[in-house]
């Protein structure tokens, strides 16, 4: 009897163990579950940042400002030929249209600090075949696993008179 008292309160013993592991792992669970709903809501504003993006006029730049890859939308609003932009200097395509300190200081500012993003730049020129326009431009330096690639995102959206009174005021 005394020995199978013993083996009682042994087995006691482990389930305890066994039931505050669990009640560990709970807690780890719930952590990680946690975790794992704060990524999927960061990831889901990011889709949507992207979904909101994609029918924007967007250009890849290199660190010297050159036009590495640009969007259909982008060639076609300012009637670029795909195969002459390519490898151009933005500052050099529509004539020196693009040619504006402000903004190429902007551009590099974006390549200097790659964690931080810039929004609603406002930019206005005459275009040789789109005429005048007014554009919010955004953009952010590309990194790769952390590491800076030398390579700038640049998006723009034309805004109309009442958006642009609203962008400025």
């Amino acid at each position: 009897m005394e020995s199978s008292l013993e083996e009682l309160k042994s087995t006691n013993e482990e389930l305890q163990s066994t039931n505050e592991e669990a009640m560990t792992n709970k807690e780890e669970m719930q952590s990680l579950n946690e975790e794992l709903m704060t990524l999927n809501t960061q990831y889901l504003s990011k889709t949507e940042e992207l979904r909101q993006a994609a029918n924007d006029m967007k250009n890849l730049l290199d660190a010297n400002q050159r036009v590495l890859a640009f969007s259909g939308a982008f060639a076609k609003f300012f009637g670029f030929d795909p195969a002459r932009i390519k490898g151009s200097p933005l500052h050099e395509l529509d004539g020196g249209a693009w040619q504006q300190p402000a903004l190429a200081q902007r551009l590099e500012e974006a390549l200097r600090h790659p964690d931080e993003l810039f929004e609603d730049f406002q930019f206005t020129a005459t275009f040789p075949s789109a005429g005048a326009r007014s554009l919010l431009l955004y953009g952010r330096a590309i990194t790769s696993h952390g590491t800076q690639t030398g390579w700038l995102l640049l998006g723009m959206q034309e805004i109309g008179q009442e958006q642009l009174t609203s962008a400025v005021g």
